[in-house]
């Protein structure tokens, strides 16, 4: 018999090892998920929002499959219910609702994939197989943030880096900060110059991560100079990246922190 292809069995282990919560006020629709999905996935079923609530507190579900039928702000705090109690799962919406306000506002509030009515068996089965393996892929990946002014560099990093990492970029201090506060990236990439006021209160919060976590702090400048060091180096940074960025450096320095971060873990 011939071997599983690598993606095969990367689709095989996902849906294996991946539970669902369908919310869907139509009992007669649990025939036909269970039809596309019992056979794929580990299923659960409830049949109004206040279950859902109750279901999602008492465990972990890799996703949500959410039917829009019910009252929209019910729908709202749902999600936001789901987001506080675990940012990372998949929530899945299937609407008839397209292009609508409650949509923006739904994707706003963690929904990451729609799914239009009426959908197919191959639509609703490969919509949350994608949407499982981007979701695997992303914890696979390092977290890199990049915190830059220079929004050509911020887009130039981000298409060198996003293959191999699961690259975030901010051109503001103000939301790099509140991005730290909230998530755990591995590696920070800030410019050296907007390590001022709200940049300084960003690296010092970074420090103190740093020293609780373990996330890693790399600076790039387009002013090597004693002055830059001095004021960036009280952060401890893992090293200074001078602009224009040369991104075989870049991507040599990145695994040098990497690899670093793996040998003290092991010692550890």
């Amino acid at each position: 018999m011939a071997s599983l292809s690598k993606e095969m069995r990367s689709k095989r282990d996902i849906k294996r090892t991946s539970s669902l919560l369908i919310v869907d006020k139509d009992m007669g629709n649990v025939g036909l998920y269970k039809s596309i999905l019992s056979m794929e996935y580990e299923t659960e079923y409830v049949f109004s929002l206040e279950e859902a609530h109750t279901k999602i507190n008492e465990k972990q579900y890799d996703a949500i499959i959410l039917d829009d039928d019910f009252n929209e702000g019910d729908i709202s705090s749902f999600l936001d219910d789901a987001k506080e109690k675990d940012n990372s799962q998949v929530v899945c919406l299937i609407t008839d609702k397209a292009n609508s306000e409650f949509l923006v506002g739904a994707l706003c509030k963690g929904v990451c994939r729609v799914i239009p009515k009426p959908f197919t068996r191959d639509g609703l089965s490969n919509a949350i197989y994608e949407a499982l393996k981007e979701k695997r892929q992303m914890f696979v990946k390092k977290h890199i943030l990049i915190v830059d002014n220079d929004l050509d560099n911020l887009k130039r990093m981000k298409n060198e880096l996003q293959e191999s990492y699961n690259v975030t970029i901010m051109n503001c201090c103000h939301t790099g900060l509140s991005f730290i506060q909230k998530f755990r990236p591995d590696l920070i990439i800030a410019d050296a110059s907007m390590a001022e006021s709200a940049g300084v209160e960003m690296c010092e919060r970074l420090e103190k991560k740093k020293q609780d976590s373990g996330i890693s702090l790399l600076f790039m400048t387009d002013e090597p100079n004693e002055e830059c060091v001095l004021r960036c180096a009280k952060f401890k940074p893992e090293g200074f990246l001078v602009k224009p960025i040369e991104m075989e450096q870049l991507l040599a320095d990145i695994e040098r922190i990497f690899l670093v971060e793996t040998y003290s873990k092991k010692r550890n």
